[in-house]
């Protein structure tokens, strides 16, 4: 059950709620984004001191930081992929700890056909409600 329900684009909604979270979840969101620079920012904004970021990403073996989803069902519903790097990389820039980032199935596609993700869990380090 939920105490309340906010309706809103993310970025800007978690930028607003200064530590006011313990913990964000976002299963099957961030799939929607590419750059998560902004993103990643507002999460460390948004958590309490050690607070946990988790989240799952579709995945891809390249070093780019990220790219439009390769499975064609995927690519026709805006998703894209990450690399794990990119994470890491993020997740230092915006002040967290990566305490997992592990390679999962994030989900079958339409054929039974498992499509690689990510699983990550953030903890937001002290020293970041001094970054921007």
């Amino acid at each position: 059950m939920y105490d309340r329900l906010d309706q809103g684009d993310l970025v800007p909604f978690m930028a607003g709620q200064k530590q006011g979270y313990d913990t964000i979840l976002a299963a099957a969101a961030l799939i929607h984004f590419g750059n998560l620079q902004a993103l990643f920012q507002a999460a460390a904004q948004s958590l309490r001191d050690k607070g946990l970021f988790i989240f799952t990403l579709f995945s891809h073996q390249d070093e780019t930081d990220f790219a439009v989803a390769t499975n064609d069902r995927l690519a026709q519903s805006g998703c894209y992929s990450h690399s794990t790097g990119y994470v890491e990389r993020l997740a230092r820039e915006s002040g967290f700890s990566v305490l997992q980032l592990e390679k999962v199935v994030h989900e079958h596609d339409q054929d039974g056909n498992p499509v690689p993700g990510l699983l990550a869990v953030l903890r937001r380090d002290e020293q970041a409600r001094d970054m921007p």
